[in-house]
Parts: C-alpha cells; structure tokens; sequence
C-alpha cells in the first residue's frame, strides 16, 4: 500500500493511480467506475504526447491511509479493489504497453501524480519495449482433480462462474494457493511443461510453490508476444489433453497484463 503527499488541508477527493501507458493515441477504457466508490469514470491523463496515467478519482473520506488500513480484513471490499484494478489495466493494455503501479497508489493532487510519473519516465524506457506487445499467461500443472461421477475435469472449470463478489475473487486467490504444495512428481513432467512453454515465451518465470496443502506441481508465468498467444494457448491445450492421460491437468489462464515481469512497480 502506498499513501501519497499529505497536504495541510484536506481534499474531498484523492487520485488513484493504477498505472502508465504508453501509446499514441487517448486510451479506450470504457465506461468503468475503476475502484470502488470512485467518482465519476476511471480516465487517462496526458502526462505526454505517448504517455498517460491510468486514474481513478476516490472520495478522500474513504481512501487515505488510515481508512485503507482499517478495511483490510474485509475481503469483500478488498477483493473488489483488487479486481477493478486488474480489470482496469488489462483494458488499458489493448492500447500499448502498461507498467502497473502497486494498489492503493494515490496522490492528492492530479499535479503531484504528474510530477512523480513524470520523473520515473527515463527508466521506464526499457521497460515499455520489452512489453510492447506483449502479454502474460499463467500455466499450471497438477494431480488430475477428482470430478464428480461422470463428469470431466475441462467440463467442470467450463462451467465454473465468474466470481460473484470481491471476497470470492479473493476466496478463489487463496484457494488456489492452498493447493500449490511441493509433491514429488516424476522429473519429466515438469520439464516437459516447463519446454513446451518456453518454445513461444521471451521469459518466463517460476511462482513459488508455499508449502501449503494441495495439488499444483508448477506454476509458471510466461511472457508471450501477442502475435503468438493463439499458437501458445493451442499448444499448452494439446498438451493438457496429453498430461490427462497421465493423471495430470494443466491450465491456462491470461492474457493479463504482464505484472508478474514487473520487478519494480513504479510506487516511488
């Protein structure tokens, strides 16, 4: 959480940045609120000709830092925060490359936010074109899931909803931590998965394995240009029909904005 720029007086609303983009042209974000409780629509500024802040204006009443700390074990709130942010920076990417900024990143001012990214740009040069048209994917490998009675693994997460609130986006989160334990697995599997994901990514990076109960074998994330995200995503399928047959399932989730390949966000 970061907390910018107190000021001497008080104002009725604060900024909250998600993140920056790089593009030629005003960014389409569509009608979105972005955080809860914002005011009015979630918006691009100009900080450049090629450059904006991704925003959302939040009533200060709610969103200083004492508010924030105070709501962190709701879970409700939080996970709709959460999910409005990644929602927001993943329609922010259709337009160019996005660094994303941590949540909970907000300034007093509109000027002060200006001045702060406006400072970061240099180093980010780099950053922009490696991410310049590009996208992260997770692929996860498992013990096959016990389905019920004649029902198949695939059909089972086809028919799982979209999560109905923010504390099931979070619910879901820690579940699917819970099952990403160290189990011993034949060494091949992981190096097959692990070969087939790198034939299409520039990187890739191993998440970590916590040491709590589950199923998960591997995590990884991969870094994948756009052009080549329908070929990816059909070869990792044919290899999860593949991996079936050995009691083993291995999914697909993105593309997403590529947060995992940001090893700073830009928070000051």
């Amino acid at each position: 959480m970061t907390r910018k720029d107190s000021t001497s007086h008080e104002p009725d609303r604060l900024l909250h940045v998600h993140g920056v983009l790089r593009s030629d042209t005003v960014p389409r974000l569509g009608r979105v609120t972005g955080m809860p409780g914002a005011v009015g629509s979630a918006r691009a500024i100009a900080v450049t000709e090629r450059h904006w802040m991704i925003v959302s204006d939040v009533p200060a009443a709610g969103f200083t830092e004492e508010a924030i700390r105070s709501r962190l074990e709701d879970l409700e709130w939080l996970g709709r925060c959460a999910a409005s942010h990644h929602d927001l920076l993943g329609r922010a990417m259709r337009s160019g490359p996005v660094v994303p900024l941590r949540l909970f990143t907000i300034f007093a001012t509109e000027a002060r936010a200006l001045a702060h990214v406006r400072d970061a740009l240099p180093g980010l040069a780099v950053l922009f074109e490696r991410l310049d048209g590009r996208v992260e994917y997770g692929v996860r490998a498992s013990r096959a899931q016990l389905a019920p009675a004649g029902v198949p693994p695939a059909t089972v997460r086809r028919l799982t909803p979209a999560p109905a609130s923010g504390r099931d986006f979070l619910e879901r989160k820690r579940a699917l931590l819970r099952e990403r334990q160290p189990i011993a697995v034949d060494e091949r599997w992981p190096a097959l998965v692990e070969a087939r994901v790198r034939a299409h990514a520039e990187d890739v990076r191993h998440r970590p394995l916590p040491a709590e109960g589950g199923r998960v074998w591997l995590d990884l994330a991969a870094l994948v240009p756009v052009t080549g995200g329908s070929a990816f995503a059909r070869d990792i399928r044919a290899l999860a029909r593949e991996m079936r047959g050995h009691g083993h399932e291995v999914t697909l989730t993105g593309p997403w904005p590529p947060f995992t390949f940001i090893d700073e966000p830009l928070d000051g």
